[in-house]
């Protein structure tokens, strides 16, 4: 049995290569922050043309006839489906 530790020759090498990947995958993350950033003044860029739109384009009658429309439109786009050509 031996006493000693037998050194890895390739310590070095592989320790360049681990530097190489950590760098790899940091360089990776400081790239996909950015995206990240712009969607989420997109989503409330998003919400406010929505609010403005919706605003500007209600529908103005509050008839029955007009609520039972609305009600029929809503359960249907709940409903998923492909879009016809």
């Amino acid at each position: 049995m031996a006493d000693f530790i037998g050194k890895d020759l390739y310590v070095e090498d592989k320790l360049e290569l681990g530097m190489e990947k950590l760098e790899h995958m940091l360089q990776f993350l400081r790239d996909n922050a950015r995206p990240r950033a712009g969607n989420e003044t997109l989503g409330q860029e998003n919400a406010s043309y929505r609010g403005e739109l919706g605003r500007r384009y209600q529908i103005v009658s509050r008839s029955p006839a007009i609520q039972g429309i609305l009600e029929q439109v809503e359960r249907i786009t709940s409903i998923p489906r492909p879009v016809l050509n």
